[in-house]
């Protein structure tokens, strides 16, 4: 297993990966239109392209044999609507559902968690579907806690998330603590 930066040649794998993971997850009752137009707009190549240029995110990726089996788009730059001066946002970590339960989110968000450390950042935080209790747990055992309440629009329907923060202490090499 390998876990890296993801870079622009990585957007299509991405892409359709996202495109997996998202209709696994939340098209447990088949295809409609909102889910088709979403994921073909927001889930996009060209989008993850966008992402993969722009020098306030960046995207880690797992593989194993040269196969996408997850990744982390991270946001250092998002605005968190739920009342916390938080900017550093895990927009979406989606791990391939064959691979789910063999500890490789966990060491994804390890991967991230000693890069924000290395960028001098305590934080990061997520919104997660109210709805998909093994993401919840998965980010309760990683120490995630709950803290407010965002909604998803998708077409005409609200979707209530969670949002859920992690803080750790910076490690003493004299760096300065960005955020409070």
């Amino acid at each position: 297993m390998k876990i890296g930066k993801a870079t622009t040649s990585d957007a299509k794998n991405i892409a359709s990966l996202a495109m997996q993971v998202w209709l696994n997850t939340y098209a447990v009752d088949g295809i409609r239109a909102a889910f088709s137009n979403y994921v073909w707009e927001a889930l996009s190549p060209a989008n993850f392209l966008t992402i993969l240029n722009d020098p306030n995110r960046d995207i880690y990726k797992v593989e194993i044999d040269n196969h996408l089996i997850g990744f982390a788009d991270i946001n250092y730059h998002s605005v968190c609507e739920a009342g916390f001066r938080l900017t550093v946002e895990i927009e979406k970590l989606y791990i391939h559902e064959n691979f789910c339960h063999r500890g490789i989110g966990k060491q994804l968000l390890d991967h991230v968690v000693l890069v924000l450390q290395e960028k001098a950042i305590d934080h990061m935080w997520l919104s997660v579907y109210e709805g998909n209790k093994r993401a919840i747990r998965f980010y309760e055992k990683y120490g995630f806690t709950c803290g407010g309440e965002l909604f998803f629009e998708l077409e005409h329907e609200r979707h209530r998330n969670l949002v859920m923060v992690k803080r750790w202490p910076l490690k003493s090499n004299g760096a300065q603590n960005r955020l409070s």
